[in-house]
C-alpha cells in the first residue's frame, strides 16, 4: 500500500497534497475554539493580506503543508539520510502537522517550520565545503525571517551554532556571518515602521517575549489524547536514535544528529510556550516526524504499513475524540 512512497516518483506531491486536505476536512464537523498566539510582524500582514482578498487560510495551510513534505523529502534524500530515495519523511511531516484539530488552522508556527527545513538544507550544503560565507549568511537571514513571524523564533541561532559545530571546524567568523545575516530582516523592519512613524508598534509586536514556565493541566481529554500519544513517540525516537546511523556514512549520521538537535530545541521551545496551547507543538511535529520517518524506513513492508495505519487510526481518533468529550 505505501511502495509508491519508498520512491520519490513526481506524483508523490499530489498525493501529499491529497492526504493534507483530507485531513483538513475534519474541521467539516465542528470547528474548535482556536486563537492565534503571539506573532511577528510579518505574520500579521499575512492574515491581513488573506482577509482582503477573500482567500480561506486553509488553502494557505495546506500549501504550506506541501512545502513542508517537499522539503523534508529533499532533505532525506540529498543528503542520504535513507538508504534509498523515498517520499516516507514528506508524509509523515504531513501527518504529524494534522495530528489534531488545533494544527489545522493558519499558524506563524507553519511557516517557521518551512523556514526551518530551509535551513536545515542549506546548513547541510556548508558540509566539507572550504569557502560558504553565502550560505552561513543565509542561514541567519532565515532565522531572522522566521522570527518576523514568531518572535520566539530566535532560539533558531543556538541551533544553527550547534549544527556548524558538528558540521565543521569552529572559526569565529562563520559564527559572526550567521549573526550578521539574522539582524538584516530585523533591521529592515525596523527601519520600515521608524520611516512611517510607527517604532512603538514595532517594539510592541516584536520585542513581546512569548516565553513562560510550563503548565501542566489535566483539562479536556481530547487535548491531553495527543500529548501522550506524542510522549509516546518522542520515546520511540529516544530508543531507537543510535540505530538510525547505523550502515550510514558519517555525512548522514551527522546530519541524523542535527535533525536530533533540531527536535531537542523545538521541543523546548514548545514547553516553554504555555500562553500557545497545543498549537506550539506543531513547532515539535516537523522533526518528529522527519525522525520517525526514519525510523519506519528502517522495518520491513509489513511492520512500516502496520506503523502508518496505526498512525492514522490515533489521528483520526484525535480529530473526532473532541465532538465526544
Amino acid at each position: 500500500m505505501l511502495q509508491i512512497f519508498r520512491t520519490d516518483h513526481p506524483l508523490i506531491i499530489l498525493l501529499s497534497f491529497g492526504f493534507a486536505v483530507l485531513w483538513h476536512s475534519s474541521v467539516l464537523a465542528g470547528v474548535p475554539d482556536w486563537h492565534p498566539g503571539a506573532e511577528g510582524m510579518l505574520m500579521l500582514w499575512v492574515r491581513g493580506w488573506l482577509s482582503q482578498v477573500e482567500i480561506p487560510e486553509q488553502i494557505l495551510v495546506v500549501m504550506l503543508l506541501c512545502v513542508q513534505a517537499t522539503l523534508a523529502n529533499l532533505l532525506v534524500n540529498r543528503n542520504r539520510l535513507s538508504q534509498n530515495a523515498t517520499a516516507f519523511p514528506g508524509i509523515w511531516v504531513i501527518l504529524l502537522n494534522c495530528f489534531t484539530p488545533d494544527f489545522l488552522f493558519l499558524s506563524s508556527f507553519h511557516v517557521v517550520n518551512v523556514l526551518v527545513l530551509l535551513s536545515l538544507l542549506e546548513l547541510s550544503s556548508t558540509y566539507n565545503i572550504a569557502h560558504c560565507a553565502d550560505k552561513l549568511f543565509n542561514l541567519g537571514l532565515l532565522a531572522g525571517v522566521a522570527c518576523l513571524f514568531f518572535p520566539g523564533a530566535i532560539y533558531l541561532i543556538p541551533l544553527i551554532f550547534i549544527g556548524l559545530n558538528s558540521l565543521r571546524s569552529y572559526k569565529v567568523r562563520e559564527r559572526i556571518i550567521p549573526l550578521c545575516g539574522f539582524v538584516v530582516p530585523l533591521a529592515g523592519m525596523w527601519l520600515y515602521h521608524f520611516w512611517y512613524d510607527s517604532t512603538d508598534q514595532f517594539l510592541r509586536i516584536q520585542g513581546k517575549v512569548p516565553f513562560g514556565w510550563p503548565v501542566f493541566s489535566i483539562g479536556n481529554p481530547g487535548k491531553i489524547f495527543p500529548l501522550v500519544v506524542g510522549t509516546f513517540l518522542l520515546l520511540t525516537i529516544l530508543i531507537r536514535l543510535d540505530l538510525l546511523g547505523q550502515r550510514r556514512g558519517i555525512e548522514a549520521r551527522k546530519g541524523i544528529g542535527v535533525l536530533a538537535w533540531t527536535l531537542v530545541f523545538s521541543l523546548g521551545a514548545a514547553l516553554f510556550l504555555p500562553a500557545h496551547g497545543t498549537e506550539a507543538w506543531l513547532l515539535v511535529a516537523m522533526p518528529l516526524g522527519l525522525l520517525l520517518s526514519l525510523v519506519v524506513l528502517g522495518m520491513s513492508k509489513n511492520g512500516a504499513e502496520t506503523a502508518f495505519v496505526i498512525m492514522v487510526i490515533i489521528g483520526v481518533a484525535g480529530h473526532y475524540l473532541r465532538l465526544f468529550l
